[in-house]
């Protein structure tokens, strides 16, 4: 088999060509020797990636790692509520149909408006990683958002809104009543930014957007429900769209909406690699 093949293969790789950069930089190894470019090797050959390893899938009792594109308008549930549609629903949506994995779970949620990336797997464990604030998976967010109607001249301008984000936003929780509302602790934003129209333009394809709309860049490790919008609205500003972008390492370019992928070796090993660090290398 090439070695482009056997990378892509063992998951180290999405692509030959991708396969081929990685190759090409002397980065995989065999047998202490560096691999070379259009070599080929046994299909069983134990190759390694900066000295590392790549982990052979046991077919019998692997488990499955999923990138899936969340369409807005579906709920992160296996069952409708309310004749609202599921996951289930979504998964259908892709050219090569809803995956054939028994016990397949999702790891955190995206709401019932939102869109983006949504990780899924079979395995329990890696989850619980995954979603775990403590282990500090950055989730990554394409946000457009337009002023609140009350009292606009008061409500912070976008640059403020980036500033405010990253320095914390105090939210309250409201518990039923006018009266019964408390402080929660401060949600902070680990990195946020106002989107040029020409970056907004290459990450959307609506047509005939508010001209109201700015679109922000957020990156949070907050794992709260709703927190960006509950941030946002905090500052005044209301959420017209929450794409998510990636998380930890993984990202959402190249799936469209409803469609999904298997995860690289790489990117599965990078959440076990943050929960061992607490931060992404």
């Amino acid at each position: 088999m090439r070695a482009n093949k056997l990378v892509v293969f063992l998951g180290a790789a999405k692509s030959r060509i991708a396969a081929d950069a990685i190759i090409s930089k002397g980065r995989i190894t065999a047998r202490g020797q560096v691999v070379l470019l259009g070599e080929r090797l046994p299909q069983d050959e134990q190759l390694f990636l900066d000295g590392a390893p790549l982990a052979r899938k046991n077919k019998d009792s692997s488990h499955s790692y999923l990138a899936f594109h969340k369409p807005p308008g579906y709920l992160t549930s296996w069952s409708q509520e309310h004749g609202r549609p599921c996951l289930h629903d979504a998964l259908k949506l892709s050219r090569q149909g809803p995956p054939n994995i028994p016990h397949l779970m999702h790891c955190g949620r995206l709401d019932y408006a939102s869109e983006g990336l949504l990780l899924l797997t079979s395995d329990g464990n890696w989850s619980q990683m995954v979603c775990h604030p403590s282990h500090g998976a950055l989730k990554r967010y394409f946000v457009g958002a337009s002023r609140s109607g009350a009292e606009t001249s008061q409500i912070a301008s976008p640059q403020q809104v980036s500033e405010l984000l990253k320095s914390g936003v105090t939210l309250k929780r409201d518990l039923g009543s006018r009266e019964s509302t408390f402080n929660e602790r401060p949600a902070r934003a680990v990195a946020a930014r106002v989107l040029s129209l020409s970056e907004v333009a290459m990450r959307t394809t609506q047509k005939n957007a508010c001209p109201r709309t700015v679109y922000f860049d957020i990156a949070i490790k907050e794992g709260r429900k709703r927190v960006v919008r509950r941030m946002m609205k905090a500052l005044g500003w209301d959420v017209t769209r929450l794409l998510r972008m990636g998380v930890g390492k993984v990202e959402l370019a190249g799936l469209n909406a409803g469609e999904w992928r298997h995860l690289t070796t790489l990117e599965i090993n990078s959440f076990l690699e943050i929960g061992r660090t607490g931060h992404e290398e």
